[in-house]
């Protein structure tokens, strides 16, 4: 069975996913929040560096306010 995590990014969103791999994790999903939080592709880049079995995957996260409604 695989598991997962969800994170918003930040310059130690690294961390969390390294130590995610190391718990047995197999994938992390980094959230992008139209400028709410760092860029979500160099936080991937960077956990990329210092993981090695981990997917990374992104998502986006779109306030329902604003108009749109999720499928």
């Amino acid at each position: 069975m695989d598991f997962g995590i969800q994170l918003a990014t930040s310059s130690h969103s690294w961390k969390v996913v390294k130590r995610a791999e190391e718990l047995g994790f197999t994938h992390a999903w980094f959230y992008d929040t139209q400028l709410l939080n760092a860029d979500v592709f160099v936080a991937m880049a960077a956990a990329a560096m210092q993981t090695s079995r981990i997917r990374l995957c992104t998502g986006v996260v779109v306030r329902e306010e604003l108009g749109f409604r999720p499928i």
